[in-house]
Parts: structure tokens; C-alpha cells; sequence
């Protein structure tokens, strides 16, 4: 299938930009929206948008605010973009996409944070579908499969990454050589702050988040690998707890059947046949039973 691909910028509220690209095929049948990884550029996952796009679904990468191409020239302390930003952010890209493409469905694809931070968006409500890969509140005491991986993952993300963003005023993640990009202060101790409440609700509630997950209520599925150290099955049962009124499926890949995959290699192109179908498949089959009848999200 013929596919082309358009670089945007999604203007929000406050007239920030946000970088974003679109990846069309001819006649699109739905509008997947892909909500990136903490730190993660939109770039890593143009693959699977332009294998979905391929499969005629229209696709939208975006970087976060402060993230990649939609940060400004020099990161700083009291740069705004916490939770409570990034979900009023994510909310004009659902504008956008309801704008660019008023009577198709929009499904969400979304990787670790970006599996969360959707769900402050109040426009969550018009989802039809969506598939999470390694999503999770971030507590820290599902981290880990074993003793050891537990006590490595809770000082790298609770001593050594507060303490670095600290002294620099954001995540020098750059600086560092990590395949990563910096990363807001605001950002890493919002997340930093998620030891201190069991419950990821009463953690949002100390930061003034507004979530909106309740409002999700449409079939999602969930997928962790077996090697993830991050969303390990507990991690991802409790975000699926929260989300009370969606159609639940989910599954534990087990890792040995394809290689190593931990928690953001579903997205390499190796696993377009293993891996990347299955969410191709679940779109196709959400959307026979969901499909949005024309202008019937606007009432």
C-alpha cells in the first residue's frame, strides 16, 4: 500500500509547539495516536507507524513537551512539563487528530508512559481501541524479577536519576550517552514522587492530576514481555486495576520464543512479523465492533 508521511507542528493552548509527525495511507480507515516512552523520541517508533500506515491505518508520533524536537534550545528547572502539562498536551493531540480526520475512529497505541499519560486527556472518552505495551504506574515495588534486578531498578530510578537531574536541572541523559533524550525536571520528580502513594490514584491526586481513566471505555489490550524489569506482571495488573470501566485483555510474551526483547524492544523492526502484527490485528478487530458512526463523536 502507497504511504506518505508529513511532518506537523500540534500548537497547544499556550501556543507552545509540539513536534509530530503524520503517516497516511491513501484512504485511512482509522487514526492510531502513539504515545511515546519517558525520554523516548517520536523517531523511535516511526517503524511500526510506517508498517500500521502500510496496513491502512493513519498514525500519529509526537514528541512530549521538553522531549526531542519539542524541547526548547536549553531545558531549566521550572520548565512546565509535569504530569498535569503533558495530559492538557495530549489532549490537543486528540484535537488535532479529530480535525485532521473528523469521522474515524482514534486508537491509541501507547509504550510505557505513553500508555498513562493518555489518560489525563479528557478527550480519552472517544478512544474506540487501544493497545499498551509495557504500561505501568511506576511503583516501585513491582520493579524487578528477581532481588537483584529490584534493588538495581529502584537506585537507578529513585537515587541516581533525581539526584544527576537535581544537579543539572533536568535528566542529562545526552551527557550521558544513553539512547535516550533529556528529560525535564518537572517530569522525572513527578514520576520520582509515585514511591510515596501504594495507589496510583492517590499519587495523582497529590500532583493535581484530573485523570480521566475512569472515562476509558473501550477494549484494551495489554502486553509485558517476560524480560521486562519495569512492567513486570504485577506492575501492569495494578494500572489495569484503575481501569474499571474498559474491555481488559492482556498477556505475558514470553521472550525466549523470539530473543531479548525487554522493555522497549517490541518496537525494532526484527519483530515486525512476531510482534507488530499483533497490534495491527487487534486494531482490525476493534474495528468492526467499534467503528464511530459518522459524526457520532461529536454528539
Amino acid at each position: 500500500m502507497q504511504t506518505s508521511t508529513e511532518k506537523v507542528n500540534i500548537i497547544m493552548t499556550d501556543g507552545y509547539n509540539l513536534s509530530a509527525n503524520l503517516f497516511l495511507p491513501e484512504s485511512p480507515k482509522a487514526v492510531i495516536m502513539v504515545g511515546s516512552a519517558l525520554g523516548i523520541g517520536q523517531y523511535y517508533y516511526f517503524g511500526i507507524a510506517k508498517y500500521l500506515s502500510e496496513q491502512g491505518f493513519a498514525v500519529i508520533t509526537h514528541d512530549y513537551r521538553g522531549i526531542g524536537e519539542s524541547a526548547p534550545v536549553k531545558l531549566y528547572k521550572k520548565f512546565d512539563a509535569g504530569f498535569v502539562q503533558l495530559g492538557k498536551d495530549f489532549d490537543q493531540v486528540f484535537e488535532f487528530a479529530n480535525t485532521r480526520f473528523p469521522f474515524l475512529p482514534k486508537q491509541l497505541l501507547g509504550h510505557s508512559l505513553g500508555g498513562i499519560i493518555p489518560m489525563f486527556a479528557k478527550n480519552i472518552k472517544k478512544c474506540s481501541a487501544a493497545f499498551l505495551v509495557g504500561s505501568q504506574t511506576a511503583y516501585y515495588k513491582d520493579f524487578g524479577n528477581s532481588k537483584s534486578q529490584f534493588i538495581k531498578t529502584t537506585l537507578v530510578w529513585h537515587i541516581v536519576i533525581p539526584f544527576l537531574t537535581q544537579l543539572f536541572g533536568y535528566f542529562p541523559a545526552k551527557k550521558l550517552n544513553l539512547k535516550s533524550e533529556n528529560i525535564p525536571f518537572k517530569l522525572i520528580f513527578d514520576i520520582q514522587k509515585r514511591r510515596n502513594s501504594i495507589e496510583a490514584t492517590d499519587f495523582l491526586k497529590k500532583l493535581g492530576v484530573d485523570s480521566q481513566h475512569l472515562k476509558l471505555n473501550c477494549p484494551v489490550f495489554a502486553v509485558t514481555m517476560s524480560d521486562d524489569i519495569i512492567c513486570t506482571p504485577s506492575a501492569m495488573n495494578r494500572l489495569l486495576a484503575d481501569f474499571k470501566n474498559a474491555d481488559i485483555n492482556y498477556a505475558v510474551i514470553n521472550n525466549n520464543l523470539i530473543g531479548k526483547v525487554g522493555h522497549s524492544g517490541f518496537f525494532k523492526r526484527k519483530y515486525e512479523v512476531n510482534l507488530w502484527s499483533k497490534v495491527s490485528d487487534w486494531f482490525n478487530k476493534n474495528l468492526l465492533k467499534n467503528r464511530i458512526a459518522l459524526g457520532s463523536e461529536f454528539t
